[in-house]
């Protein structure tokens, strides 16, 4: 049996790093309190109580996630909890990302735009989407370090989700094959069958779903391009940069998931459980400040604010952390040594050429 357990998906990741965001746990603590069980003790031995999982800027460690997985587990003594947790993952719970996704032409688009989310260090587990003939095989990678009970959730978790979001995209057009999972099968099966409609199989050389490649080219009859174009543009968890060392990473993230404005350099470090001249520190050693991680943030964001909507000058001002439009003029114009209105212009000027090219 293939234990299908990959390492951290950046090595720096520590598991008391504060990274991971609480989609998932608030989901977990919202099933357990419509079983009317002892919702007060999901968090016990975590430093975050249950209050923390609703709000939208709360980040837990990789350790923290693992502790109220297993809180979960044995509160609910339910075999079945995994699964339901991923059942009920709706793509319209997931903001941004559930928004694009459901904006996408086909499942080819939908897939690879999942995809950018499994491949986060936020995520416990990686998917990997291979093509084999007329089949789609949709495998699940947990992390290592991860214990048993917790791996099995998991990987349950996961695999359910991934047809969920499928169904809801395709209706009765999507139908997995087969499922399988590399652990071994249960005394009772039966739970597994009111998730999975298919053949499943246990002691599996990898954990899989296998559906129709067909789906890859189904059309999503939600489509559509503007709103396509503009989630793939906001999507504020994808502009972290691959080549960006960890901590910068971190730092921008922090930033870009506070929900109403950009939080100072104090609340970053204590959201990334360091001291702030510590944060100052670590920074000033990879060449880089606070400062400067703020700014390109801000240039990042009103590029696509510019580039992809029709806000006011005053209302993307104010999206980006300025007081007011001047001194974002004025921030702007640095950076691009282009005021905002004449950035807009020229790329209204490219996009009309570009359509007039295709068209000719």
């Amino acid at each position: 049996m293939n234990n299908e357990k990959t390492d951290l998906i950046n090595s720096s990741l520590h598991v008391d790093d504060r990274i991971i965001p609480p989609f998932l746990y608030s989901l977990i603590y919202s099933v357990l309190e419509e079983q009317n069980l002892q919702t007060n003790e999901l968090t016990i031995n975590t430093s975050i109580n249950k209050s923390d999982l609703s709000r939208a800027n709360t980040l837990i460690t990789f350790n923290e996630a693992i502790t109220i997985i297993q809180n979960a587990l044995r509160l609910s003594d339910n075999p079945s909890l995994g699964m339901e947790i991923g059942q009920r993952e709706n793509l319209s719970d997931r903001g941004v990302l559930g928004y694009a996704i459901l904006n996408c032409v086909n499942g080819l688009d939908a897939i690879n735009f999942a995809l950018s989310y499994y491949r986060l260090p936020t995520s416990l587990s990686n998917m990997v989407v291979e093509n084999d003939r007329d089949k789609l095989l949709f495998k699940i990678d947990s992390l290592k370090n991860i214990p048993d009970d917790a791996f099995r959730f998991i990987t349950e978790q996961a695999l359910c989700g991934i047809a969920t979001m499928m169904s809801e995209l395709f209706g009765p057009s999507f139908t997995p094959i087969e499922v399988h999972f590399t652990f071994p099968q249960p005394d009772d099966t039966e739970h597994y069958r009111k998730y999975f409609p298919c053949p499943i199989i246990f002691e599996a050389e990898h954990n899989q779903l296998i559906s129709r490649g067909e789906i890859l080219y189904l059309y999503n009859p939600s489509y559509n391009p503007t709103s396509k174009r503009l989630a793939d543009k906001l999507n504020f968890q994808s502009l972290p940069k691959d080549e960006l060392p960890y901590l910068v990473k971190r730092v921008r993230s922090t930033l870009l998931n506070s929900d109403t404005y950009f939080p100072a350099i104090n609340e970053v470090s204590e959201k990334l459980a360091m001291s702030e001249s510590s944060l100052r520190r670590k920074l000033k050693t990879l060449g880089t400040s606070f400062q400067e991680i703020l700014d390109n943030v801000r240039e990042e964001l009103s590029l696509r604010y510019l580039e992809e909507t029709e806000f006011s000058m005053d209302k993307i001002a104010e999206l980006v952390g300025f007081s007011n439009s001047q001194t974002f003029y004025r921030a702007f114009r640095k950076w691009t040594g282009k005021a905002p209105s004449d950035f807009r212009q020229q790329k209204s000027i490219q996009a009309t050429k570009q359509v007039k090219n295709h068209i000719n």
